[in-house]
């Protein structure tokens, strides 16, 4: 299990790092740890690099929907409505 969170963390952060390494910094840290390399850790690594674009290629555009009663903003009564009935006489 060791292993396997040590491949996921390099493998996240392999993206970022293998940048940086395109510009010539960082030379002493390493994408891939060679020391650790195990069935786990390989695993790890896989599911961590690969991660970012599971996320991009998973995402579906949600389907349109009529909206329904409930999201429909309430109707403003009329101005007549809210102060009622007139109490002047009618004109003539």
């Amino acid at each position: 299990m060791h292993d396997f969170l040590w491949g996921l963390w390099n493998g996240l952060t392999a993206w970022p790092l293998l940048i940086i390494h395109a510009f010539g910094a960082w030379a002493q840290y390493p994408v891939y740890d060679v020391a650790r390399d195990g069935g786990w850790y390989q695993f790890g690594f896989l599911v961590g690099a690969g991660s970012p674009f599971l996320g991009l290629f998973g995402r579906r555009a949600a389907p349109a929907r009529a909206p329904s009663p409930r999201d429909r903003a309430p109707e403003r009564e009329s101005s007549a409505m809210i102060r009622g009935p007139s109490t002047e006489p009618p004109s003539t």
